[in-house]
């Protein structure tokens, strides 16, 4: 079954930390067949959204959360959506 969440990400300080797009959410992402998108905001904070089967997904996140004081977050949200577009199969990172 597929699941598609939205991810927000905020940094503790102003800016998240050097490699957290592409060395974290790029290369698990790869690694556990996922697609979607992130994208660094002005403001600072990353969004992301993550499709892949759902056992997938809930290991992203499970990471994520485990990773988040590595990667100086101060705040993690997911919520579900609904897959708006086709990723082609591949995880994106916009700056």
């Amino acid at each position: 079954m597929k699941k598609c969440v939205k991810i927000v990400c905020s940094p503790q300080n102003t800016a998240i930390k050097k490699g957290f797009m592409h060395e974290f959410l790029q290369e698990y992402a790869r690694k556990h067949s996922l697609e979607g998108h992130a994208q660094l905001l002005a403001s600072g904070i990353v969004t992301a959204v993550v499709v892949g089967e759902k056992d997938s997904v809930d290991v992203f996140i499970d990471l994520l959360h485990r990773d988040a004081e590595k990667w100086e977050l101060a705040g993690i949200e997911v919520e579900p959506m609904s897959k708006d577009r086709d990723y082609r199969g591949i995880f994106r990172v916009i700056e």
